[in-house]
């Protein structure tokens, strides 16, 4: 049975047209019942850290579209007695978002805030977790940890598959572009 993490992560090839490109699936770094987020390698170390200054309660964003709740609350039973709250923006006549779901199916709390801006939203969800003697977790998992963990994990990538030539990523929150630009 594959283990839960995967640190060794595999480089494909794949032919697109006359070229060879290389693909680093770091998507699977987590297996299932974890989404395929490489994101997760710095939510580990960051759990980790919190875990050993005696933290059993944390919480994080989550969005609508994303997974990083469902990933938070399955890094958290790697950990005996730590426990998640996945909080989550909520409109009127919303259903759970499946990945909230799920995240609530492992363990999580769920915790819907009222919509609106970002920022309170984020803010009023950080106040419950405090008040309850938790840390929120960073927005999007943006911290040194997670930059660190992408960084480590591009640093294995041979440099003759990145060496004169063009290295594309999707970046949202810009913690997998950091970590590639420090690790490559």
């Amino acid at each position: 049975m594959r283990p839960l993490f995967r640190e060794d992560t595999p480089i494909e090839r794949y032919g697109v047209g006359r070229r060879w490109i290389r693909v680093k699936r770091d998507d699977q770094y987590a297996a299932p019942p974890a989404p395929p987020l490489g994101k997760l390698r710095g939510a580990m170390a960051l759990l980790e850290a919190l875990y050993r200054r005696g933290v059993r309660l944390v919480g994080c964003w989550d969005t609508r579209v994303s997974a990083l709740g469902q990933g938070i609350a399955v890094c958290c039973c790697q950990f005996p007695g730590m426990r998640s709250i996945v909080a989550y923006p909520k409109r009127k006549l919303d259903d759970v978002p499946a990945a909230i779901a799920r995240a609530e199916s492992l363990g999580a709390e769920i915790l819907p805030v009222v919509a609106g801006r970002i920022t309170i939203s984020f803010a009023a969800a950080r106040r419950e977790v405090e008040r309850r003697n938790g840390a929120m977790l960073p927005f999007g998992l943006e911290c040194p940890e997670a930059v660190a963990c992408v960084a480590e994990a591009a640093a294995t990538v041979p440099p003759e598959f990145t060496r004169g030539g063009t290295v594309v990523v999707s970046v949202g929150s810009g913690v997998t572009l950091a970590g590639l630009v420090r690790g490559l």
